[in-house]
């Protein structure tokens, strides 16, 4: 009988190391994403920025308007790109929290905008929050929201 119970206990707190492992492991998947998409940023890399993201994602920008779908998302890269071929986003993530049920996860964070081949350096700011959905075993971003709390151009 204490064979059992020991049995039991020794499950019960196994259970959740394997949880905790599960959900560090769904951090830095995402933070891997995070960093591949700042690097396709840099490098203007539309498909690159498109990646992670999902076709039906919702994204707010820094300004305030509103895009619907991934297609629209990068259509204003690809727009912004071709009239500031020196504009580049930097998004820093402070926080993530995965779902109890390991499907969702919440991610916030500050961002940087700016332009590098200015004598006078352009720069916007603030924060961002995304939210993450994982689907057989991949990480993509379903929402983001970007509120610009410092800026010296005009979006």
């Amino acid at each position: 009988m204490y064979k059992l119970i020991a049995f039991f206990l020794l499950v019960l707190t196994i259970r959740p190391v394997f949880a905790q492992t599960t959900k560090e492991k769904d951090i830095e998947l995402i933070k891997s994403a995070r960093k591949a998409s700042n690097e396709a940023i840099q490098k203007h890399d539309l498909e690159g920025i498109a990646k992670p993201m999902n076709e039906d994602i919702v994204s707010v920008f820094g300004n305030g308007r509103t895009y619907l779908g991934k297609d629209s998302t990068i259509s204003v890269f690809k727009q912004r790109f071709a009239t500031m071929p020196d504009l580049v986003f930097v998004r820093t993530p402070l926080a993530i929290r995965i779902s109890n049920n390991d499907t969702l996860a919440w991610e916030k964070g500050t961002w940087k905008g700016f332009r590098t081949d200015r004598k006078t350096v352009n720069t916007a700011g603030g924060n961002y929050a995304a939210m993450w959905c994982k689907r057989n075993g991949v990480w993509t971003t379903r929402s983001e929201l970007y509120v610009a709390l410092t800026s010296n151009y005009p979006y």
